[in-house]
């Protein structure tokens, strides 16, 4: 078995990342189908709203804790939002 290699582009928010650009995508559209801005969503969630909104572009790496507030937040499993990105 061969090792598995992170890639470098992983840590580079600067570099698409398919994966963080989905997730971004699926924020956003739970985000607008509950009506709110980025401003009202990141004073729900605890969130600072510049990391929210470079999160929803893509251009953030998130942590579990995180992923788990916006889940909770959303009213959905941590499973569905993570689901197919």
């Amino acid at each position: 078995m061969g090792t598995l290699m992170r890639p470098a582009s992983l840590d580079d928010a600067s570099v698409s990342n398919p994966i963080r650009e989905r997730l971004g995508k699926r924020v956003r559209r739970l985000r607008e189908r509950h009506g709110w801005t980025q401003a009202v969503c990141a004073e729900k969630f605890g969130l600072n709203v510049t990391y929210l909104g470079l999160l929803e572009r893509g251009q953030k790496n998130i942590c579990l804790d995180t992923l788990h507030i916006i889940a909770v937040g959303f009213g959905v499993s941590l499973s569905r939002l993570l689901s197919g990105v």
